[in-house]
């Protein structure tokens, strides 16, 4: 951001010509950062959210020239002030982006919406994934919501968004044999992902082939419905203790991973690792 900071200021000393061009300006590059962004964002937050960041400070200098200047100004003679304004920014992007899930959460959003907004926002995840992939199908027949990879190693996870189902129980409770069991909606995404697991393991060296991607032993995560109350939540401990390779979680418990990526980049705590 500096670079271009003072890249701009160089910009404006040129002498105003009518005539059209090309000017080279020659930057000298930031100490300390010699290593090469990799082509594959990866989802630490901070490094996610840079270019929201400067957008966002480009976009409220682009008509007030005079507030161009007063950043350029005070940027040169505080070095730390862009690295400040860009960690204002971030955070201040990220709450509006759980305010946004939430409220997505609250009116029964459609599928769509989720996933939209979680592919502008994948940080919302959490910090045991390291990358989002760009490409959803890696199958012939089938086309997942979301692809990751997982931080600790590297394996291939799929995401399936559904909806919170306006806030109905995931569990019914048969009385006679005083058990909680899985509702439609649960058991109709469970068959799915455990389809395209089949569908995945099936063509692991095709996947390989094409996308030099490992698919060994590829997991799966869920996100539908809400928590409800606690013999709901118990359920789906018992569920998620049960099920291979395949772990459901709510939509309040994706909530609550996004809220402590926010606390951790805020410096109020860890990041989440899972939706507990």
């Amino acid at each position: 951001m500096q670079a271009l900071v003072d890249f701009v200021a160089a910009a404006r000393s040129l002498p105003d010509d009518p005539r059209r061009g090309t000017f080279t300006v020659n930057i000298s590059p930031v100490q300390g950062d010699q290593e090469q962004p990799s082509a594959e964002p990866g989802l630490d937050p901070t490094d996610y959210m840079q270019g929201e960041a400067l957008l966002a400070l480009l976009r409220q200098t682009t008509d007030r020239p005079n507030v161009l200047r007063a950043v350029l100004e005070h940027s040169a003679a505080h070095r730390d002030f862009l690295t400040r304004a860009a960690s204002a920014l971030n955070l201040a992007v990220y709450e509006a982006a759980v305010a946004d899930l939430e409220r997505l959460v609250a009116t029964d959003a459609a599928e769509s919406a989720f996933q939209s907004l979680l592919a502008a926002n994948p940080w919302m995840f959490g910090s045991e994934y390291a990358r989002l992939l760009p490409n959803r199908t890696i199958t012939v027949r089938q086309q997942q919501d979301f692809l990751l990879t997982r931080t600790a190693d590297d394996r291939l996870e799929l995401v399936e968004i559904k909806t919170a189902l306006g806030g109905d129980p995931l569990f019914a409770y048969d009385k006679a044999h005083d058990v909680f069991y899985q509702k439609a909606d649960l058991t109709r995404v469970i068959a799915q992902v455990q389809n395209y697991i089949a569908d995945v393991d099936g063509t692991r060296d095709l996947v390989l082939r094409k996308f030099t991607i490992d698919a060994y032993k590829v997991t799966a995560r869920i996100v539908i419905g809400r928590d409800g109350d606690e013999k709901q939540m118990e359920a789906l401990k018992r569920t998620n203790a049960h099920l291979h390779r395949i772990e459901i979680i709510t939509f309040d418990g994706l909530v609550r991973i996004a809220r402590r990526v926010l606390a951790h980049l805020g410096g109020r705590g860890d990041a989440p690792t899972s939706a507990s």
